[in-house]
């Protein structure tokens, strides 16, 4: 089940299962700018990524000193989120954990997802609550796909993301599913990334601490565009497979597990400590241009 909310600009369907995000749409051009889970390539348009980024070692990890199976980017983008609360232009979302999340993440949460729309821009904040005595760990990102190209007429190879500011960064070395702990230079005072297939055969470009809040999915051959504000995320990865039509651009608090250097769960790169009573939060903005 999807519910949707609009405006006189956009309108935009969020799933219950996940509280995914499942369309961008300008009405005045008709134009879908999220991509629409077509199983033959990526059967997902935008899951929430929690409580952990990528892969662990052998699916596993140790957590209060207990042996925790979990699959790749956790369980929350499978998990129905309930709808507390809806109006026209906003819709919130809640899941909790139960004894079957507890049985392989040993801490206790509420997850909130509050979508909002105004003009073209639809802003999701997302809430971690620990209502617990003692400190709970996690990682949280965001896995956004759109439209690459947006038109299918498009030349998808004059596509860019465009930082809104120049970078010097090095890309984390990602090897089936994990990173190695290697860097390579990357970004060399430039603010845009020319997109091209064979740019993703070694996988998803990571970096960590970029100074831009901001990357916009852009074309040289027309003014239409996405943009994702991400404010304080950590890392952002950028990822599709060859041939996919469409590309990720996704915030993260948090990584996969390194595989030549795997840590206990409380220690690995990126994860967060939430203390007793506490709430974590943080945003990302969806501006259609």
């Amino acid at each position: 089940m999807s519910i949707t909310l609009e405006n006189e600009l956009i309108s935009i369907k969020v799933n219950e299962v996940g509280a995914e995000l499942a369309s961008l749409f300008k009405k005045d051009t008709q134009t879908e700018f999220l991509w629409q889970a077509d199983a033959k390539y990526w059967a997902r348009h935008a899951p929430i990524l929690f409580p952990i980024i990528g892969k662990l070692n052998n699916d596993r990890t140790v957590i209060k000193g207990k042996q925790c199976k979990m699959g790749q980017h956790g369980f929350a983008r499978d998990l129905t989120h309930a709808l507390i609360e809806k109006s026209k232009t906003h819709a919130i979302f809640q899941v909790k954990s139960s004894a079957e999340t507890l049985e392989n993440y040993p801490y206790e949460f509420e997850l909130t997802s509050k979508y909002e729309i105004k003009n073209t821009s639809t802003t999701i904040t997302y809430s971690i609550k620990n209502p617990t005595e003692e400190s709970m760990y996690f990682s949280f990102g965001l896995h956004p796909a759109f439209r690459w190209p947006i038109h299918p007429k498009d030349n998808k190879e004059n596509y860019f993301i465009e930082f809104e500011k120049n970078e010097i960064a090095e890309r984390i070395v990602f090897d089936n599913g994990f990173i190695t702990g290697e860097k390579i230079p990357w970004l060399k005072d430039e603010n845009k990334i020319k997109l091209y297939d064979s740019l993703f055969e070694k996988d998803v470009l990571i970096f960590k601490n970029l100074q831009s809040q901001k990357a916009t999915l852009k074309s040289l051959d027309h003014k239409n565009s996405i943009e994702v504000l991400f404010n304080d995320y950590p890392y952002l990865g950028i990822w599709t497979k060859p041939g996919n039509p469409f590309i990720c651009i996704e915030p993260w608090f948090g990584i996969a597990d390194n595989k030549n250097a795997p840590k206990p769960f409380v220690d690995k790169e990126g994860v967060q400590k939430l203390k007793a009573k506490q709430t974590f939060e943080c945003s990302v903005v969806y501006t259609i241009t």
